[in-house]
């Protein structure tokens, strides 16, 4: 595992090493990150766009992990398959 992002209330997706604490009031998710496995990397950017993340943080992580269109066909099949996301938040981000 790589480390840590975590969705702070006003919008920003912020990257810790080490978990940060749940409990915070300004902490909406923390999400788990692997890159070497692509569906940790796509979760995160679903969910947190879904959530309420900065469009253009988004982009910035999309583009460093190369999350791109041919990319996210091969994810929604994987993630359809295997039922690996939060449906609901799936679809609002998709």
């Amino acid at each position: 595992m790589d480390g840590y992002y975590y969705l702070h209330t006003n919008g920003e997706l912020i990257f810790k090493k080490f978990r940060p604490e749940d409990d915070s009031p300004f902490v909406k998710k923390i999400w788990s990150i692997d890159i070497t496995r692509r569906e940790t990397a796509w979760l995160l950017l679903i969910e947190a766009l879904a959530m309420g993340a900065r469009k253009d943080r988004i982009k910035e992580l999309a583009d460093k992990w190369g999350c791109d269109d041919k990319d996210a066909q091969t994810f929604v099949e994987y993630a359809l398959v295997n039922g690996k996301p939060a449906f609901k938040l799936f679809k609002d981000g998709l």
